[in-house]
């Protein structure tokens, strides 16, 4: 199958529309059934509020989408069942005035029958005399006396009432079964052309968003991304669905048309891989005015590696987007083989790049297809042939599921060394023509780095190899160095051509030599890598350690808090508990329910009245009584228009108001889960966004509007009931035995529904949970041009509820069809059995109306009633979902207030005897009868291989998670008995990879220290011991300049020392460093450095540092080893003894 630039098949979006704003996008979509054949296209439109960054990129004005637009992804199966549903529709809408037709007849026949007298020449004082006593004959009352008198010496004949009625009850019945069919096709049609458009829609969206320009993402939050495709997506489905097919009983029509793209480019059989830039100039699309790019002008030849090098935020990584595409520069060339990157097909360029990066993004499946996805048809063999040339198969084939080890939530269960090799290996195993390297050992241990540096000298033989790197002994033997500076090349050059030349490369050479930096440590603890932003933004929340079996499963209270399901009170009594404060709402709106429900039974009452006017034989009688009935029913008009006011805009009011507490409810008990909670593969990000995006808002099908609604139909039927009964208590009964039928009806859907509903709640979430990561991680995407992966991934995981839909849409259609014809078969019988009663003298036409029309509202009632059925199911799960998780309990409260605060705080801390093992992997000891003590104000240092335990003792102190045994000791207080948010509150911490949010720059310091107002003043003093100030000040909107998802919008240093000022603003006592200098400079380095060695005074500093130099002033080291400390002492002290650290520093040497 011929692909596109971007990685999918030929049916996706068209490169006119990568440009287009979301707001008014265009989307092509395949057909269900043959995605390479047709297409179409539909432009999606914002209904959120947008944020002031939003608002600034969409300078232009927005589209309003037609509502036929809506329709445009749909193929000629789904237009063939939409015109079926439709025909259904007509036909369906058409019963009810053909019912009304049959239903005149049948008045006429009577009214006609009771005006006879009226006009006979009958003298009605003759014929009462042949009358027993007390019966009088009059035109009015002669249907009904007349058979009590002996009339056979008369020539009177009455017409056959029984026998036409009889004949107008067999139409009612056609029309019945024809209700049946017609219903059954009108919504089941609709539905599957709507499950079917909607899964499209689904995909293409998904589709779109990958194959945008990464320049998109700069302006356009993923999380807004994210809910596009299912809260978004589920409005849409509403406005095209079965409601559809209802409004089309009275209008009818649309046409769909396919628009087929297929954007093309260049795809040489040959690629060298020669690179050249010329003269580019670069701005990002959101920081129009910071020049990064300014006519930079470089090559990289064929066969040759050359290093970039410089300070954070010259655009060296720039570089590397530019030449991916992530981008294209505001004028100048980039050019691969003297081709512009831009005239090449998109997908086919980025398979021939392969790119190891600092941050190594790894997904939610096996180590094995992580790999895969560098190239997806590797045999085993080339796997493992590129995991050991990663130096990863060793530590690989010890977990116990080796290659099929599930990595977790990106790649959770992995050390970030682990990771980074699992990444390198990716990228190794398609053998691509060029290879950008950007920090690729920067989380390696020394041994590590050194093979896999000796590995990616060896694959870069033959490759145009780009390399970014800060410590400069890792690119000496590189080809060429290019030194830029201000998005411009200053310098380039051999290694020892620019020493020799003494430039800005020797100065940077010296800063480093002068620093004597050593090598890295070994790797960091999995425990203590972060994930980007994009994903869970809790520190330290769901790293472990390696070795680990996921199978192992939970331990006994996980697993039983897991599979624990609410068992209270019905959900709905439960959600409407939490509508409390707007109980006044309630009550006035239940009364104006009852009102109304009531005001429709009076409807019938009069119109039954008023056909019974014309039996009157008094033609000013007549004019009379109708004239009272008129005044009647307008003043009933208004008495509904008024109820229905204040039923709707009071139950608006408690619905929205409870789908908002929800919303804050449920994100606020998230928040206060333990980190073993996030560890849960069901409860991974994906999944949590789709509960909060949709769950909440499902709980309206049982509340809100959907209330005032049944309780306005409960008091229909009740009150039409018992003016049923009080008219013709025969004919009621008669009727009620329809009930049970429509009651049966209704239970059917709301269990088959909920049935549905709750399988379809676990495959959406899985469905979003890959939306959501492969939007997050967009550039990892579209580096490793896996768009197409995931798109498959997506419809595979939408297969199940696309499926479920599908029987639910048949289901439903029966059901309803059913609910709706039994009105029809109810009033054959009830005409039926009326004329018969009349014939008898039993009763009059008058109350054979009443009660058919009294019966006719609360059969309405029903029918409405089980058409919320689909809605009410739903809610009732999502209530069910969210009061369990509700109930839920965490072992330690986030937002707990219990517990000590310490007026007086030292810093002592003192772990005594410490066992633990993560509540996810019970089998797997971390640390094991672990000892230390960190004196106040004294800086102590973490050293060791991965997986030690390094950054468990920090998730520890951090109080993530509770020890097995032992004891954390604060000022000789147990940890546990102290207050959460106090002791965190004590705590600053700098992660190797910073976690910033889509904020501005003053913002994401403030949040630092979110216990008070923060100043301005505070701001730029922390900035600037974080050496990040004179940066920020250069930006046009300086600290409001916001820093994009992610903080894409700044380089890895700049996000670091941003990261660095946050911590130093909430003055911590405790200071928790990781790698916190890793991503900067020499120069930055330095810096930084001399600010935190400044901040770490009267402090308690715990640091865990690959590079020797950054701890050896530490009043404390201690080596790990399988969880314990093998070693500890001063720098000199160690390097003295010869033993496991002295080898570390060794290593690099």
């Amino acid at each position: 199958m011929e692909k596109t630039s971007n990685g999918l098949h030929n049916h996706q979006v068209h490169p006119h529309f990568q440009n287009e704003d979301f707001d008014a996008i265009e989307l092509n979509s395949p057909a269900i059934e043959s995605p390479t054949k047709t297409s179409s296209s539909v432009k999606m439109k914002d209904i959120f509020t947008k944020s002031d960054e939003d608002k600034k990129a969409d300078k232009e004005p927005q589209q309003l989408v037609g509502y036929l637009s809506l329709f445009r992804f749909a193929n000629v199966m789904d237009v063939l069942y939409m015109i079926i549903g439709s025909i259904a529709a007509l036909a369906h809408g058409a019963a009810f005035p053909l019912m009304l037709l049959v239903f005149g007849n049948i008045t006429d026949i009577f009214t006609d029958q009771a005006a006879g007298p009226c006009n006979a020449p009958w003298n009605y004082t003759i014929l009462t005399s042949f009358c027993p006593d007390g019966v009088v004959l009059t035109p009015e009352n002669f249907i009904t006396e007349y058979k009590k008198c002996n009339l056979s010496g008369f020539n009177i004949t009455m017409p056959d009432i029984l026998g036409t009625i009889r004949q107008q009850s067999i139409y009612l019945t056609i029309m019945g079964c024809g209700t049946i069919v017609v219903g059954y096709l009108q919504v089941a049609f609709w539905s599957v052309a709507c499950e079917r458009q909607t899964r499209l829609i689904r995909q293409t969206l998904l589709r779109s968003i990958l194959t945008k320009e990464i320049s998109y993402f700069d302006t356009h939050k993923t999380g807004q991304l994210s809910t596009r495709l299912t809260e978004d997506v589920n409005k849409l489905h509403d406005g095209i669905g079965d409601k559809v097919g209802s409004a089309l009983q009275f209008f009818a029509g649309f046409l769909a048309g396919l628009i087929l793209g297929n954007p093309d480019g260049i795809q040489k059989d040959n690629l060298t891989g020669d690179i050249k830039f010329s003269n580019v100039r670069f701005v990002y699309p959101s920081r129009p005015d910071v020049p990064v790019h300014n006519g930079l002008t470089f090559t990289a030849d064929h066969g040759h590696t050359t290093a970039l090098v410089g300070t954070s935020g010259c655009g060296k990584s720039t570089c590397m987007q530019l030449l991916q595409r992530f981008y294209d520069p505001i004028s100048g060339l980039v050019a691969i083989d003297n081709i512009a990157v831009d005239q090449y097909n998109l997908a086919w360029l980025r398979q021939h790049i392969g790119i190891v990066s600092q941050e190594p993004i790894l997904f939610q499946t096996t180590i094995k297809e992580n790999i895969r996805f560098g190239k997806m048809d590797a045999t085993k063999e080339q796997i493992e042939q590129a995991a050991q040339m990663a130096n990863a198969h060793d530590f690989i084939m010890q977990l116990p599921d080796k290659y099929d080890t599930l990595v977790g939530e990106r790649g959770a269960q992995l050390s970030g060394g682990q990771k980074q090799r699992i990444a390198i290996a990716r990228a190794l195993v398609r053998d691509p023509r060029i290879l950008l390297l950007d920090e690729a050992t920067s989380a390696l241990d020394t041994e590590s780095e050194r093979v896999v540096q000796d590995a990616l000298d060896r694959a870069s033989k033959g490759r145009t190899t780009i390399v970014i790197a800060h410590r400069l002994s890792t690119i000496v033997n590189a080809s060429k160095i290019i030194v830029i500076n201000k998005g411009s090349v200053v310098e380039e050059g051999s290694h020892q051509a620019l020493m020799d030349a003494k430039g800005v490369y020797y100065g940077l050479v010296q800063a480093q030599n002068l620093r004597n930096v050593d090598g890295k440590e070994v790797e960091e603890d999995a425990d203590l890598t972060e994930p980007p932003p994009y994903d869970r933004t809790r520190t330290l929340s769901n790293q472990h350690q390696t070795s680990v079996d996921e199978k192992d499963g939970l331990t006994n209270d996980d697993e039983s808090s897991e599979k624990m399901e609410y068992s209270g009170p019905a959900p709905f009594i439960a959600m409407l508990k939490m509508n409390r404060p707007e109980l006044i709402y309630i009550i006035f709106g239940c009364i104006s329910c009852i009102c109304n429900g009531g005001v429709q039974p009076a409807f019938g009452v009069i119109l039954s009245k008023i056909i019974a006017v014309f039996q009157v034989c008094d033609q000013n009688e007549q004019e009379k009584q109708v004239l009272m009935y008129i005044l009647l029913f307008i003043g009933l008009g208004v008495l509904m228009l008024i109820t229905n006011f204040f039923q709707s805009f009071l139950f608006a009011i408690s619905g929205e108001s409870l789908t908002q507490r929800l919303r804050s409810k449920i994100f606020r008990v998230l928040l206060q889960q333990d980190v073993a909670y996030f560890d849960l593969p069901e409860n991974n990000t994906g999944a949590l966004c789709t509960r909060l995006a949709t769950e909440a808002s499902a709980v309206q099908g049982a509340t809100g509007i959907r209330i005032g609604t049944m309780l306005q139909n409960i008091s229909n039927l009740g009150v039409g009931m018992i003016l049923a009964f009080i008219y013709g208590w025969s004919l009621t009964l008669l009727m009620l035995a329809f009930i049970p039928f429509m009651i049966i009806a209704g239970f059917l859907q709301t269990y088959l529904m909920t049935g549905f509903a709750n399988s379809d709640k676990k495959a959406l979430e899985n469905a979003g949970k890959t939306a959501v990561e492969a939007i997050s991680n967009i550039r990892t995407v579209a580096q490793l041009t896996k768009e197409q992966y995931f798109d498959d991934e997506y419809c595979r995981l939408l297969e199940v509820p696309y499926k479920n839909s599908i029987k639910r849409a048949h289901v439903f259609g029966i059901l309803f069809s059913f609910t709706d014809a039994i009105m029809f078969f109810a009033q054959a019988a009830l005409f039926t059995f009326g004329a018969w009663r009349v014939e008898q003298g039993a009763m009059t036409f008058e109350n054979i109306m009443l009660v058919m029309n009294c019966i006719l509202f609360g059969a309405m009632a029903v029918g409405q009633t089980a058409s919320m059925s689909p809605d009410y199911s739903k809610a009732i799960s999502a209530s069910k979902n969210i009061l369990t998780l509700f109930l839920r309990q965490p072992e330690i409260n986030n937002s707990s207030n219990e517990g000590k605060v310490l007026d007086n705080f030292d810093g002592h801390i003192k772990l005594q005897n410490i066992e633990f093992c993560y509540p996810n992997r019970p089998k797997v000891q971390v640390l094991k009868d672990f000892n230390l003590t960190i004196k106040p104000n004294k800086q102590i240092a973490l050293v060791g291989a991965s997986g030690c335990g390094k950054s468990t003792i920090i998730q520890l102190l951090e109080h993530f998670y509770n020890p097995k045994s032992g004891q954390i000791l604060i000022d000789k207080n147990d940890l546990l008995t102290l207050n959460l948010q106090w002791w965190r509150s004590q705590i600053g911490f700098v992660s190797q990879e910073p976690i910033l949010f889509d904020a501005s720059i003053r913002e994401n310091i403030a949040y630092g220290d979110t216990s008070r107002t923060i100043s301005l003043g505070e701001i730029q003093e922390a900035a600037k011991n974080a050496n990040i100030h004179q940066f920020i000040v250069s930006l046009p909107d300086q600290y409001d300049t916001n820093v994009g998802s992610k903080g894409t919008q700044l380089s890895g240093g700049e996000k670091q020392r941003i990261a660095i000022a946050r911590a130093l603003i909430r003055n911590p006592k405790i200071l928790l460093l990781d790698e916190a200098t890793s991503a900067l400079d020499t120069e930055s380095e330095r810096v930084v450095q001399e600010a935190l060695d400044q901040a770490s005074k009267g402090r308690t500093t715990i640091v865990i540092a690959h590079r020797l130099s950054t701890i050896q002033n530490s009043d404390l080291i201690c080596v790990l080893r399988r969880g314990k400390i093998v070693e500890s002492g001063g720098h000199d002290e160690l390097l003295a003894r010869k033993e496991y650290y002295y080898r570390l520093a060794q290593a690099k040497k």
